[in-house]
């Protein structure tokens, strides 16, 4: 069977996005595991935000602000403040 360029940009677009997904899933894991080692495990709430976020730079600028911050408390404010 022939493929039409048309069918293979498609497939590359949706290659493409099945990495950038699995690119933010690990962003978003390693996110409660640097939380979950500096704090102990992170609360559903906190979790559940960390899910929500799909923007892979922001996520890069939480990954560096739980690693600085003082406690979870206030790595929480710092994340509601930025999503605002």
């Amino acid at each position: 069977m022939i493929e039409s360029a048309a069918y293979e940009l498609i497939r590359q677009d949706a290659f493409k996005d099945g990495l950038r997904q699995r690119k933010v899933l690990s962003a978003q894991e390693n996110q409660v595991d640097i939380l979950a080692i500096r704090f102990g495990a992170p609360s559903r709430n906190v979790i559940r935000t960390i899910e929500g976020i799909g923007d892979l730079s922001l996520l890069q600028v939480l990954k560096s602000k739980a690693m600085i911050a003082p406690s979870l408390r206030a790595f929480a404010a710092d994340m509601k403040k930025m999503l605002r």
